[in-house]
């Protein structure tokens, strides 16, 4: 994902999904803290701090139950203070994203509501290339992705820390909870030609 797209998803974010809050919510906060999709629908207020600048949760991929803590940018600290006001009142079980439908009988939203969004993410940006990975058992061809996805925000993640910490591999080793730090750098290496041209400045601004 290059910067400009970036920003221009989440503008298709704030607009498209105006009219659904807890999966606008959902998108916004898998962008701003680099979260899992199933990290993210899983939320709950108690994850939270009372300001919300303190997030709180145990990696999906832990090998343990080691508790992990993530600073919370102001940009998506505000946004979730205001949703908060708004939504708390329809929280189910505390999830801070329940189902949008009222007849739903889950908790919180689904992954499936996420993929359904992001593919009409990508159809009307004109997103839709996809790539293809190393050959595989049942894959001879390699598997067949899409360049924009949930996991783009992870990787997009990865870069915006990296960079602001001073190109720290290992600080955005911690914050990920790679077990292996050849896992992390493969996620800058894929980046750093989508983000040759990238300011710094744009980079820090996102963090302030």
């Amino acid at each position: 994902m290059k910067p400009a797209e970036f920003e221009q998803i989440i503008q298709w974010v704030f607009t498209r999904l105006e009219k659904t809050p807890p999966t606008q919510m959902a998108f916004l906060t898998q962008a701003y803290l680099g979260l899992r999709i199933s990290e993210t629908i899983a939320l709950k207020r108690d994850n939270f701090n009372k300001d919300f600048s303190i997030l709180t949760f145990t990696p999906l991929k832990s090998r343990t139950a080691k508790i992990h803590t993530r600073a919370i940018p102001k940009v998506l600290q505000g946004l979730l203070t205001t949703y908060h006001i708004k939504w708390r009142r329809r929280y189910r079980n505390g999830y801070l994203f329940p189902p949008f439908r009222n007849q739903s009988k889950a908790d919180h939203i689904k992954r499936s509501t996420i993929h359904h969004w992001f593919m009409r993410l990508r159809k009307e940006l004109d997103m839709m290339d996809c790539y293809h990975t190393v050959p595989q058992t049942n894959f001879p061809n390699g598997k067949r992705l899409f360049r924009i996805s949930s996991h783009t925000f992870r990787h997009h993640f990865a870069w915006k820390i990296y960079t602001a910490s001073g190109k720290d591999i290992r600080a955005v080793q911690q914050i990920l909870d790679h077990k292996d730090i050849t896992t992390t750098s493969i996620y800058i290496n894929a980046l750093k030609s989508a983000h040759d041209n990238y300011e710094q400045s744009i980079v820090d601004k996102a963090f302030t």
